[in-house]
């Protein structure tokens, strides 16, 4: 895939933005983290921001409306380009059970799905799962994980929450805090069973959260990172508390 290289220093890009052919085709800018920052078809005068020079660079004016580059919750459009550039996916060693994530995208949110092959209890005890299901009791509380991995850019925040289906039946799915800028891997839900009496049936595959990215006012200095101290980054499957 060829790849232009953006010249020109600008207050919304750095020196050595790079696009994509395809990207371009299609009428997205991407910023240099690979990111959607705009829509060629909502800018005047388009012909007059790109100057194509042998197929290898973009030179431009580059005077951009602020339109598509404040922070806020990242709509459809957006979170179908995160599937495209992997920022959420299948790990390699999970293809999960739903080949498209395209059809998860909501107007605001990715649907993610349950891995069930295994469970951490609240004792700390890690059980393998051989049927892909699992019976939660009342009251009980577990840790399970998504199919899907994250890559959160540097400049966004992940927020996941439980599904309004499952919490009218009962089902609290929670992911504690922020999925931090910066952070890869696997998302670690917090599950409990809030019915008292009725057991609540779990299957692999199964739409069990949601995740929501917000942009950032400002991109943090640092990232989520085990250099920084961060314990989780990289996690697959259920992963215990690190002081456990």
């Amino acid at each position: 895939m060829t790849e232009f290289v953006l010249k020109r220093d600008t207050p919304f890009y750095k020196k050595g933005t790079r696009f994509s052919e395809d990207s371009l085709h299609r009428g997205v800018i991407l910023n240099d983290d690979c990111l959607p920052v705009a829509n060629l078809n909502e800018l005047e005068n388009p012909g007059e921001w790109f100057d194509m020079v042998d197929d290898k660079q973009c030179i431009g004016s580059m005077e951009m409306s602020m339109t598509n580059l404040n922070s806020g919750v990242a709509g459809d459009t957006t979170l179908h380009e995160f599937i495209d550039m992997g920022t959420v996916y299948y790990p390699s060693d999970n293809s999960g059970l739903i080949d498209n994530l395209h059809d998860n995208v909501s107007p605001a949110s990715i649907d993610l799905t349950l891995q069930c092959t295994e469970v951490v209890h609240e004792d700390r005890t890690k059980e393998k799962l051989s049927l892909n299901e699992y019976t939660l009791k009342p009251g009980e509380f577990i840790l399970m994980s998504t199919n899907e991995a994250v890559d959160v850019p540097k400049d966004f925040v992940g927020v996941v929450k439980g599904k309004s289906s499952l919490a009218r039946k009962g089902l609290m799915v929670e992911c504690a805090g922020f999925v931090d800028p910066g952070f890869e891997g696997q998302i670690t839900l917090e599950i409990k069973n809030l019915n008292q009496e009725r057991n609540i049936r779990l299957l692999g595959g199964m739409k069990i959260c949601q995740i929501v990215f917000i942009r950032m006012a400002e991109t943090p200095a640092g990232g989520y990172s085990k250099d920084t101290g961060h314990h989780y980054q990289g996690q697959r499957g259920a992963t215990k508390a690190y002081d456990d």
